[in-house]
């Protein structure tokens, strides 16, 4: 039964891959036609049957016919480009992977193979999509892609996971694995305001450009709203939401760092988000009613995607706080971490995140690591709403300060609590 399965599966592959292939030329006159449902059908057969022979005559009997298929489909592809002019390949190149899947489907990975057909059909009808996302993906963005990928894939498995330096502090894999984290969610972001854009009004701009840096956001809409003060309470929705947007954010980080922290963190940030999320809303919907109708939505400030300078300054700037963080709790005890969390929160949120995270090694740390996120973020949002008053002028400045007041209270009462 086996065998059969084997034989089935490998059918199964050609036949797939063959109706997407038959569908692509089913306007074409048959005779015109090159490779399509029977075609596939047959090599993917033919694929198993010498898996199976290969199994009882050893492996060169299956590689002698994929040579001698190899040859056939380069002889096919050739008078293609000769009759038709076309230099595109993937037919042949899908009639050989057919042949490979039928192959390894008789030879025991039924599995395997079902799944690799799949996905070859699913590619081959992707094809208008996967050209069409060529045409709108930038240099800059295809490098942030690569750059993102070599950081993880290529660097990260380098890096030795032990404690360096003072206070066993600096773990080079455990640093390098956050900045990889932080960058994955930022480009996250970065793809979402791409994809959406602004099409969907300055709150949802806010809300996805938020999951990249809420404080560039601040500043970009701040000076927005001093050039155009009729947007002052819009653009003030969409710096709510951003900074909204970074209580839950520091709450997923913190949780991927130490699981065991979620339940005591997650209510101080959880309730800033509610308030934060139900102003921003509130406001927007006086906003529109006020006016009635959606004005412009500005572009949100959408830099590269990822680049690894400010990947390494950042790690960098992590390793420095990991080393104050040690420090401050050996020397001047808890008390000293609460007064580095509200300093390093003034500029960003993460690396206090990704720190203090890091200290909730047991149940005993929970409370004190939770404490000096709330304090970051409690910290960051002062100070986003202070340049917001500083750049976007008075009246910008009072309905940011209205509308982060509940969230700030209820995080110091948490804290009081």
């Amino acid at each position: 039964m086996e065998a059969f399965v084997g034989m089935g599966v490998a059918l199964f592959s050609g036949l797939l891959i063959g109706l997407e292939r038959g569908w692509k030329q089913s306007g074409l006159p048959e005779s015109s036609r090159a490779m399509g449902l029977r075609t596939f059908a047959l090599i993917g057969l033919g694929g198993g049957v010498s898996g199976l022979l290969g199994e009882a005559w050893g492996a060169a009997l299956p590689a002698a016919i994929g040579l001698g298929l190899t040859l056939l489909l380069t002889v096919v592809y050739w008078r293609s480009r000769l009759e038709q002019r076309d230099a595109g390949c993937t037919t042949e190149v899908a009639g050989l992977l057919t042949f490979v899947l039928g192959a390894a489907a008789a030879a025991g990975y039924p599995a395997q193979a079902a799944a690799g057909a799949v996905v070859a059909a699913l590619l081959l009808q992707l094809k208008a999509y996967l050209h069409d996302l060529l045409t709108r993906i930038s240099a800059a963005e295809l490098r942030g892609t690569l750059m993102l990928l070599l950081i993880s894939v290529a660097v990260l498995p380098l890096l030795p996971d032990r404690g360096f330096g003072p206070f066993a502090a600096l773990n080079p894999y455990l640093i390098w694995w956050m900045v990889v984290l932080v960058a994955a969610i930022q480009f996250a972001g970065y793809v979402l305001v791409r994809l959406l854009g602004s099409r969907y009004g300055i709150l949802l701009t806010g809300l996805v450009a938020g999951l990249m840096a809420s404080t560039p956001l601040a500043l970009a809409f701040a000076r927005l709203g001093r050039r155009q003060p009729e947007l002052a309470p819009t653009l003030v929705c969409a710096i709510l939401a951003a900074s909204s947007m970074m209580f839950p954010r520091a709450l997923a980080v913190a949780s991927l760092i130490a699981p065991g922290i979620l339940p005591t963190l997650a209510v101080p940030l959880l309730g800033m988000t509610g308030l934060g999320f139900g102003l921003a809303a509130g406001l927007w919907w006086w906003t529109q009613r006020r006016d009635g109708a959606d004005p412009a939505a500005p572009s949100p400030p959408v830099s590269n995607p990822f680049e690894l300078w400010p990947a390494v300054r950042f790690g960098a700037l992590l390793a420095g706080i990991f080393l104050a963080v040690a420090a401050a709790r050996h020397w001047l005890g808890d008390s000293g971490l609460y007064g580095l969390a509200l300093i390093s929160g003034l500029t960003d949120v993460d690396p206090v995140t990704l720190s203090f995270a890091r200290l909730a090694a047991d149940e005993q740390s929970w409370s004190l690591a939770s404490r000096g996120i709330v304090l970051a973020a409690l910290a960051n949002t002062l100070f986003k709403s202070g340049l917001v008053a500083v750049l976007g002028g008075a009246r910008m400045g009072g309905w940011m300060l209205v509308s982060v007041t509940p969230a700030l209270l209820f995080g110091v009462a948490w804290l009081v609590w």
